[in-house]
């Protein structure tokens, strides 16, 4: 199966730049598990290059992932968008001259997750059908 994202550190020397601009299979991140999915293409823009003896990559990506809502537990849609996010790389790091870009993807995606996502834009849609169900404070309770 063919990697689409290994970069050869050799093409970039005397100031190269490489671009990539691919849509990457969801399954080659392995991201999926039983509360978080992705099942379309993570489209990713990308830009490599040498500065000294580092590899600078400067990628923007878009995806979809389903996951539960944290305060309803149902499932939504939650768009990923990372625009122009740096990582750089010692050369002395990068074995072979080959570096593969889908682990950094994979972790920017990861990361891009809020700890308590929520299926409304900040708040949960089905709020108000479930806090009458929660215990109120004492404080709520004395009004």
């Amino acid at each position: 199966m063919k990697r689409p994202l290994v970069v050869h550190v050799e093409r970039l020397r005397e100031g190269k730049t490489e671009t990539l601009e691919e849509q990457i299979d969801p399954s080659l991140l392995d991201i999926a598990d039983e509360e978080l999915a992705c099942n379309e293409p993570v489209r990713l823009s990308a830009e490599v290059y040498l500065v000294d003896t580092w590899l600078i990559v400067k990628m923007s990506l878009t995806a979809t992932v389903v996951l539960p809502c944290s305060f309803c537990n149902e499932p939504f849609i939650l768009p990923i968008t990372i625009e122009e996010q740096l990582h750089e790389e010692p050369l002395e790091n990068i074995k072979g001259g080959l570096f593969d870009l889908l682990p950094l993807v994979r972790e920017a995606l990861l990361l891009a997750i809020p700890f308590y996502p929520q299926c409304g834009t900040t708040l949960c849609l089905n709020r108000g059908k479930i806090e009458k169900f929660l215990k109120k404070s004492e404080e709520q309770e004395l009004k």
